[in-house]
């Protein structure tokens, strides 16, 4: 006869050893800590993983966002600094004017010009060197007897009338005379150029500078004693701009609006 202990061992021997084990309370209380805390290593990776998008997401958005407000920025400034002031930068750069005409359209008898190295001036020594002087016949006594003949002359700054307000130099020579001849040259291209053989430096009183801009007008009059009923009258002329700015006096060539 099986005794009961054989018995117990029979079942027992039938029995998987997977769920003995599992029914180990010892082992048990060994594994299930590992597992919670292989668990938690997994939870805290996703976490951290997450947390990483989010931060390079994050990051992207404020890149964008700040490439996209410098943006708005640079376009703000390219309007409105513009618009601040309408007067003209200082540009220091050289000027002249009056020594090309086209050849298109009716060359005068008498010309003048003006020329510096620099156009931006303190308001106390504004100086260009002018030029002025006339086309005249090769021979000189016979322009005086059959053509013009001007024995005196004024060379002033006008206003705009061309009216004398600031006389520079009352002169007894005769315009008509070698000293003031002008040769025109001509080329290829589409202006004639003024060879001037006169020339003198003057400085613009600061007094003609009354405004924030306007214009300067440098004039020569005189009679031609020849004409019918001689009258004195302008011989020749030209208009300069001008801007003050910062106490400086910045010129450019009479762009024909100003008055």
């Amino acid at each position: 006869m099986i005794s009961k202990k054989e018995r117990w061992f029979n079942i027992l021997s039938f029995v998987n050893e997977e769920y003995i084990d599992e029914s180990n309370p010892l082992k048990q209380s060994q594994e299930q800590p590992a597992k919670k805390i292989k668990d938690h290593k997994t939870e805290n990776h996703s976490f951290v993983g997450k947390r990483v998008a989010i931060s390079i997401s994050a990051k992207k958005i404020f890149l964008f966002a700040a490439s996209a407000g410098l943006l708005i920025a640079v376009l703000l400034v390219s309007i409105i600094i513009p618009n601040i002031s309408k007067t003209p930068p200082i540009v220091d750069t050289g000027i002249e004017s009056g020594f090309q005409y086209s050849k298109s359209g009716p060359l005068p008898s008498e010309f003048c010009a003006y020329k510096s190295d620099t156009n931006e001036f303190d308001m106390d020594s504004v100086s260009l060197t002018f030029f002025y002087g006339g086309v005249f016949s090769s021979d000189i006594n016979q322009e005086l007897e059959y053509g013009r003949n001007i024995p005196e002359f004024d060379v002033y700054f006008g206003n705009a009338n061309n009216e004398p307000i600031y006389v520079i130099a009352h002169s007894n020579e005769n315009f008509i005379s070698e000293k003031y001849r002008c040769d025109i040259i001509t080329d290829e291209s589409q202006s004639v150029k003024i060879s001037f053989s006169y020339s003198e430096k003057i400085t613009i009183p600061k007094s003609l500078f009354s405004e924030e801009q306007g214009v300067i007008r440098f004039c020569i009059s005189g009679m031609d004693v020849n004409e019918f009923s001689p009258v004195r009258r302008i011989i020749t002329c030209i208009y300069i701009n001008y801007d003050v700015i910062d106490e400086k006096v910045i010129l450019s060539p009479w762009d024909g609006y100003r008055n």
